[in-house]
């Protein structure tokens, strides 16, 4: 008995002290001397407009600037510390400290080994490092995207509504920090919709017939969007004769992919109505997914209001963003004025509806914590009111019609030159996970004892420990095709990239790993042909360990795949020792 309480304090002690040197060595790889750099261009400019903020003179949110929290953060380490070169740098230098540990929080999805590998990668990469010890707002934004995800599966996996007050936190934070929220919101709410359907589609409906009435709704809400894509290549772009940051550009797209995309919009949300109805409101509200999309869908709608501005509505934002900007509409059409701000009450009502209508009790507690941290942001703690407008619409407003401008002039593969340069390990490691993940629901099915294809009438939970991995994978193929696709390709914005990449190689490695024996190890000897073929094996030790909620993966305990003497378990053993 005390040599098994020993064991495990000896665990834990070992997990404990790796997270506090983890930290120890974030810490002084993010602040070791961080004001010794010059300051460049894009530091200088945040610099400034903090420094004017600390001195009194205010600050309006700009999306030229990107998000008001670094200036606001960086002005109270002024306030704290002084003005100097290093304090500019800690806002970004504390966000990069706590990135680094994330991964602990997301032991229950990597595992105690995964978590460990993620945190050590992003430790050590180059471009996460370099970036956070730069006034810039990547490393804040990657942070409360990745803290937006944790509260994402801990709601999936409790089920606890305060997961979803932690959404409704981080979800400004992220739009507070940089324009690029967009693309982590698309990304996310994509990959949350796929196992939705899975899941809807797994279940008794109420009335069978509405299937049908669904397949056709999707299928021209997809024709629809198709033929605004289509409308986009045949565009007429007017440039602003400008320079630098500030010029902009008009994309006329024809009067067809106008129509198309607001019929593409008002199918997909005819489709909720019609999902409710067949389904059944009993059916659809224990789905903890359909919560997590009406969560973060509701808040999406008024962020993403200047889209459909721009694209239903007909609004030039080449006139009409400098008119939001300087609160000068005069100069511009009546109707433009009209149809903008006509859309967006419309998007902001059809918002509170789909919220009330989902849950009149949690809804208001969400958008009451969204709408508070994020005006009181973007208003500089209520010093410009107007700034809330341009945090709604301003944002989006401002990179539409900065797309076409392609910034930079880098070619579409430019992430695909550099990256493999800097993030050559998780980007190699990733894409065997990448393999591996995806192919264990494809083993499972194909297993011995599948489940059952019969319909239930009550949904299953989602399974996280397939999900997690399949999520990771997609999260990083869309970054790949979002960031190679944008006008704007800018070394700094290759971190998002890395970021999925860098999680997928941990847990990866977390898997394989969890299936060795060390102490074998050290005692035997390395056999590389055992650990070749004892491969397949652990997809079946996985499986038990699956099986089992009190496994060693969430709780620390030997795995039975190896007591029992599975192949996951004996083949893998350092040695040879494959006897069953």
């Amino acid at each position: 008995m005390n040599t098994v309480f020993s064991n495990k304090t000896k665990t834990l002690d070992f997990w404990k002290i790796a997270a506090i040197i983890i930290l120890l060595l974030a810490i002084v790889s993010r602040f070791y001397a961080l004001g010794d750099r010059a300051v460049s261009h894009d530091e200088m400019t945040h610099a400034k407009f903090s420094w004017n903020l600390y001195t009194g003179q205010g600050f309006r949110h700009d999306p030229l600037m990107h998000g008001p929290l670094l200036f606001e953060a960086t002005a109270l380490f002024y306030f704290l510390f002084g003005v100097s070169d290093f304090t500019a740098r800690i806002y970004a230098a504390m966000m990069g400290v706590a990135l680094v540990m994330t991964p602990w929080l997301f032991q229950k999805w990597l595992g105690k080994r995964g978590a460990l590998f993620a945190s050590i990668m992003l430790l050590i990469s180059p471009a996460i490092t370099y970036y956070a010890r730069y006034t810039r707002h990547d490393t804040p934004l990657m942070l409360t995207a990745t803290l937006l995800l944790w509260n994402v599966l801990q709601y999936l996996d409790t089920g606890r509504s305060r997961w979803l007050y932690g959404m409704a936190v981080f979800f400004p934070l992220m739009y507070a920090s940089k324009e690029n929220a967009y693309i982590y919101t698309l990304i996310f709410l994509v990959l949350l919709a796929v196992p939705f359907f899975w899941q809807l589609f797994r279940v008794q409906w109420a009335q069978r017939k509405l299937i049908t009435l669904l397949a056709v709704v999707a299928i021209v809400a997809l024709l629809a969007g198709g033929a605004f894509v289509m409308s986009l290549t045949n565009a007429q772009v007017s440039e602003i004769e400008d320079t630098g940051n500030t010029a902009i550009a008009n994309i006329a797209i024809p009067w067809w992919g106008r129509l198309a995309l607001g019929i593409a919009f008002l199918f997909t949300l005819s489709a909720v109505p019609i999902i409710y109805s067949g389904v059944g409101a009993e059916t659809l509200h224990s789905l903890r997914l359909f919560d997590v999309l009406m969560t973060l869908g509701t808040l999406t709608l008024p962020l993403g209001s200047a889209f459909l501005m721009k694209f239903v509505a007909g609004v030039d934002m080449s006139a009409f963003y400098p008119a939001l900007m300087d609160v000068k509409f005069g100069a511009i059409p009546l109707n433009m004025t009209l149809a903008a701000f006509g859309t967006f009450a419309v998007v902001v009502a059809l918002s509170i509806a789909l919220g009330l209508w989902w849950d009149i009790k949690r809804w208001p507690i969400i958008a009451l914590i969204h709408y508070s941290i994020f005006i009181t942001l973007f208003s500089t703690f209520f010093t410009y009111g107007w700034g809330v407008m341009t945090g709604q619409i301003g944002g989006l407003a401002y990179w539409i019609a900065q797309q076409t401008e392609n910034r930079g002039s880098q070619p579409w593969y430019y992430y695909a030159v550099i990256g493999p340069l800097y993030e050559y390990m998780p980007l190699l490691l990733s894409l065997a996970a990448g393999i591996w993940g995806g192919m264990r629901p494809i083993l499972r099915l194909a297993s011995p004892h599948p489940a059952p294809s019969k319909k239930q009438d009550t949904p299953k939970p989602l399974d996280l420990d397939l999900f997690f991995p399949l999520f990771l994978a997609g999260w990083a193929v869309m970054s790949w095709v979002a960031y190679s696709y944008a006008g704007e390709k800018m070394p700094w914005l290759f971190v998002h990239i890395a970021l999925p990449h860098v999680l997928l190689a941990a847990w990866g490695l977390g898997q394989w790993l969890h299936e060795l024996e060390w102490r074998d190890i050290a005692q035997r000897g390395w056999d590389p042909a055992a650990i070749v073929e004892g491969a397949p094996g652990v997809w079946k030790g996985g499986e038990l360990i699956r099986a089992d909620p009190e496994n060693d993966r969430r709780h620390g305990k030997r795995t039975d795949a190896r007591r029992i003497g599975t192949p996951g378990g004996s083949a893998l053993r350092p040695g040879g020792n494959r006897a069953l």
